[in-house]
């Protein structure tokens, strides 16, 4: 199941119709708390999926922004261990105005 972004404020499964009303859609990952810094917008996931003999780890890095910054974009970290059900991170993982630079 990879997740997408629906009306870029909650990560839904992509197996999810348009037509289903939002209240009965089960979300992947709902907005941060409030005032943390995914608290306004979170969106664009990137899933990856690892593997080894001893487990399964799924990582999913998502976009977010706050009420307080609306202007300033953030990247956050969700882990699973069956790439259903999710754990947020403590915080961000970087800037987006570092993200790129070398």
């Amino acid at each position: 199941m990879s997740p997408t972004v629906s009306n870029e404020t909650q990560i839904l499964p992509s197996s999810l119709s348009s037509s289903v009303p939002l209240s009965s859609r089960g979300l992947v990952l709902d907005l941060g708390p409030k005032n943390s810094w995914d608290s306004a917008e979170i969106g664009s996931p990137v899933v990856k999926r690892f593997l080894s003999d001893e487990e399964e780890r799924w990582f999913m890095w998502y976009h977010g922004n706050s009420c307080e910054n609306p202007d300033s974009d953030f990247i956050g970290l969700a882990i699973s261990s069956n790439g259903i059900h999710w754990e947020r991170g403590k915080g961000l993982v970087k800037s987006s105005d570092e993200v790129g630079l070398v």
